[in-house]
């Protein structure tokens, strides 16, 4: 693959292994900068993709707490990737409302 020439929305979801469906909601929230070529045409310059992978390599770490108190809540503990592991789950498990249903 040529690096330097723009992908498709497909080409950058195969290359961040993800669904193309991410990839358009990042674009639709101007987080990744696009060319549109037309009305439905859309290339992502190499150097959006490169800005947008650069903020994802130097991840945020939080300064040490003075108190193991003061560490609960922050996002790099292992409780809150277990918490957000079973929030996915009970979102898979838990079926659909139905418009107009009561709920008693």
């Amino acid at each position: 693959m040529n690096e330097g020439k723009p992908l498709r929305v497909a080409e950058l979801a195969e290359r961040w292994n993800c669904s193309a469906g991410k990839v358009r909601k990042l674009i639709h929230s101007g987080q990744i900068g696009v060319l549109r070529l037309g009305t439905t045409m859309v290339r992502i310059p190499l150097a959006s993709i490169l800005a947008f992978e650069e903020q994802w390599q130097h991840p945020i770490v939080p300064t040490p707490a003075a108190s193991p108190a003061a560490s609960v809540g922050t996002a790099n503990t292992s409780e809150f990737i277990a918490l957000q592991a079973a929030r996915v789950v009970m979102r898979a498990r838990t079926p659909p409302r139905r418009r107009g249903a009561r709920h008693d």
